[in-house]
C-alpha cells in the first residue's frame, strides 16, 4: 500500500487553521479550564502538571502568558507546547487536529474555509463518482440478466431466431422495469 503524500497546500491550509486558533484562544484561558493556577510573576502562572503520568505534588507546570506557551519543570516530565498541545493533553485528544477543532468550536474561532475552486472540484468529483456507480450498476444488471435469463432453459429451448429475439426483448424490458423499481 502506497503512503499518502501531503501536499504543501494541505500543510498550508492546516497551518493557517492552527494559526487562527492560536491567535484566537489564550493559553491561560484553556489552562484555567483544566488546572488550578496561581500568579507566579508578571507573565507567568503556576499549577500542578495535568500530564497523567506525572504525579505533581509540588506545582511545576508553568504557563507563560507573553509567549502563549507552557512547560512543566517537574523531574522527568518536561512537557511543553502551545495552546493546542495543552488542549490535546488535557482533553485526551488522539490527534492534534481534533484538539484544534475543539478549541475553535469552544472559543468561536472561525477556521479558514476551502476555496470555491476546491468546492467546484469536489462537486465534479461527486458527479463522476455517481456516473461511475451508475455504469457499474448497469454492468451488474446486464451480467445478472445474462446469467439468469439468457442462459435459462426456457429461452434456450426456443428454436426460431425471430421468436427468440422477441422473447429476449420482452424479458429485457421486464427485467429493466423490475431493476428500476428495486433501484428507486
Amino acid at each position: 500500500m502506497q503512503a499518502r503524500q501531503t501536499t504543501d497546500a494541505q500543510l498550508n491550509r492546516f497551518g493557517r487553521a492552527i494559526d487562527a486558533v492560536k491567535s484566537g484562544v489564550r493559553i491561560e484561558d484553556v489552562a484555567a479550564e483544566y488546572i488550578k493556577l496561581k500568579v507566579a510573576g508578571p507573565n507567568r502562572l503556576l499549577g500542578r502538571c495535568p500530564h497523567p503520568d506525572h504525579a505533581d505534588h509540588t506545582p511545576s507546570f508553568t504557563v507563560f502568558k507573553d509567549s502563549q506557551r507552557f512547560r512543566c519543570y517537574g523531574i522527568g516530565c518536561n512537557i511543553f507546547g502551545d495552546v493546542i498541545d495543552l488542549e490535546k493533553l488535557c482533553a485526551h485528544h488522539d490527534e492534534l487536529w481534533t484538539a484544534m477543532v475543539a478549541l475553535s468550536v469552544r472559543y468561536s474561532v472561525e477556521l479558514p474555509r476551502r476555496s470555491e475552486k476546491w468546492h467546484r472540484w469536489h462537486r465534479e468529483k461527486l458527479a463522476i463518482e455517481g456516473l461511475t456507480e451508475d455504469i457499474r450498476s448497469q454492468v451488474r444488471s446486464r451480467r445478472i440478466f445474462k446469467y439468469l435469463i439468457l442462459n435459462s432453459p426456457e429461452l434456450q429451448s426456443i428454436e426460431d431466431p425471430d421468436e427468440r429475439k422477441a422473447e429476449i426483448k420482452l424479458c429485457w424490458a421486464t427485467f429493466q422495469a423490475g431493476m428500476r423499481q428495486v433501484g428507486g
